[in-house]
């Protein structure tokens, strides 16, 4: 399975969830934008333009989704999608 397939099966598993619309586009918008790359609360705060606690939020519900590995070594709470 290629980098791309994996994306949609990420953006399916948020398509899928339970959440509101408003988070599940959210969360699309989170993907989108740091797909390919490591990041953290301070990143969700500048793109949605949101609090710390909903950022962590974002976090908290995405690996409930289980589309997120914690990132070890480059501080606290870096997160990366599978």
């Amino acid at each position: 399975m290629g980098i791309v397939d994996e994306k949609l099966g990420i953006r399916e598993k948020i398509k899928i969830s339970a959440f509101s619309i408003n988070v599940k586009n959210n969360l699309d918008k989170i993907l989108l934008e740091y797909g390919d790359s490591i990041f953290g609360p301070s990143n969700i705060i500048e793109l949605l333009g949101c609090s710390r606690n909903s950022a962590t939020s974002y976090i908290r519900k995405m690996i409930e989704l289980d589309i997120v590995d914690s990132v070890i070594g480059l501080g606290k709470s870096k997160y990366r999608f599978k």
